[in-house]
């Protein structure tokens, strides 16, 4: 395993420092579901699991198979939607005092904005991380962060959101 830490980001707020300890998107699924676990108050933020403007089925079962090599699975970016997250989670994770960090998905770049937006205006959202490995659909599939635009495509996100955007700055250790 690679060990990686957060490093210190040149931003006006704490969101991004080395001590923080965050619980990963995917890993820690909306947040809530740990909240009888963890207090959540006590960790550096959450990551919720993955959203996209609407809700999404994912794959069906079977979804993760294990092999000889390890475990394989396809869980297809099942999720809410932004809406029911913004109206039913992020209510319950202020409550619980979680600095909240969205992972926002979209198939278009239309789509990453229009999630964006709709956070930004939500009380209680820290910062966004933009998952960067959905496919587009306008450029025939490719994920966004294989695309020779994807820096083009990030700060064009940027610019339509009022929160900061944790594309995390990872180093080695």
């Amino acid at each position: 395993k690679t060990a990686y830490e957060i490093k210190e980001c040149d931003w006006s707020s704490d969101v991004c420092s080395s001590d923080l300890l965050i619980a990963a998107s995917g890993c820690f699924g909306y947040g809530l579901e740990y909240d009888q676990v963890v207090d959540l108050s006590s960790l550096g933020g959450i990551v919720s699991k993955g959203l996209f403007m609407k809700e999404r089925q994912g794959h069906p079962p079977p979804r993760i198979v294990e092999t000889p090599a390890g475990m394989i699975n396809a869980i297809g970016l099942q999720g809410i939607g932004v809406h029911r997250f913004v109206n039913e989670k992020l209510p319950q994770l202020r409550q619980a005092g979680a600095r909240t960090f969205v992972n926002v998905c979209g198939t278009t770049l239309d789509e990453y904005v229009e999630v964006s937006k709709v956070l930004s205006q939500a009380e209680g959202v820290a910062a966004i991380e933009l998952n960067i490995s959905c496919p587009n659909i306008k450029e025939g599939g490719i994920q966004f962060g294989c695309s020779l635009r994807s820096e083009e495509h990030t700060s064009e996100l940027q610019s339509h959101s009022f929160i900061s955007y944790a594309v995390f700055c990872l180093k080695k250790k």
